[in-house]
C-alpha cells in the first residue's frame, strides 16, 4: 500500500515582486497581498514605544527564566538516564 503524498501548502511571498497573487487598492495601484488589510488593522492600534519596550523586557525576564527552568529539568533526566545506564552495566558485569 502507498501512502497519497500530502498537497504542499502555498506560500505568499511578501517581499518578493513577482508573485502571482496581484491585490489593487482603490486607486487601481498594485499592492502586496495582505498589505491593505495589514495597513487597515494597524490603524486602530496604537501602542507606544514604551508599552512596547516593557512588554518585550516582560516576556524576556519570564522566557530566561523558564530556560532556566527548563535546562534543570533536562540535566536532571539525562543525570537519571545515565545513572540508569551506569546500574545496567554493572548488574550485566555481575
Amino acid at each position: 500500500p502507498v501512502k497519497p503524498q500530502k498537497r504542499k501548502r502555498l506560500k505568499i511571498r511578501l517581499n518578493k515582486e513577482n508573485t502571482s497573487r496581484v491585490v489593487f487598492d482603490e486607486e487601481g495601484n498594485p499592492t502586496v497581498p495582505f498589505a491593505l488589510v495589514a495597513a487597515e488593522k494597524a490603524e486602530g492600534t496604537d501602542i507606544s514605544d514604551q508599552r512596547r519596550n516593557e512588554y518585550l523586557a516582560k516576556v524576556t525576564s519570564a522566557m530566561r527564566k523558564a530556560d532556566i527552568i527548563d535546562r534543570k529539568k533536562e540535566r536532571e533526566r539525562i543525570k537519571a538516564a545515565h545513572k540508569a545506564k551506569r546500574l545496567q552495566e554493572k548488574l550485566a558485569k555481575q
